[in-house]
């Protein structure tokens, strides 16, 4: 199993970040983030976890 700390996963987010708004700014294309909603899931011990989805987008 791998383990992925917060900065790791904070240090992903903002390459990927970095990466698609680079290409965003060369072709004029600008990114869109949607969602954000919460959906909470009841795992078979009980626990309920809330979690969050985004999608990216290109829009020109």
């Amino acid at each position: 199993m791998i383990k992925i700390t917060k900065n790791k996963m904070l240090l992903s987010i903002i390459f990927t970040l970095i990466c698609v708004s680079g290409c965003c700014i060369l072709k004029k294309y600008s990114l869109t983030i949607r969602g954000g909603e919460k959906v909470t899931y009841q795992c078979e011990n009980g626990d309920k976890v809330t979690v969050k989805y985004f999608s990216l987008g290109w829009q020109p």
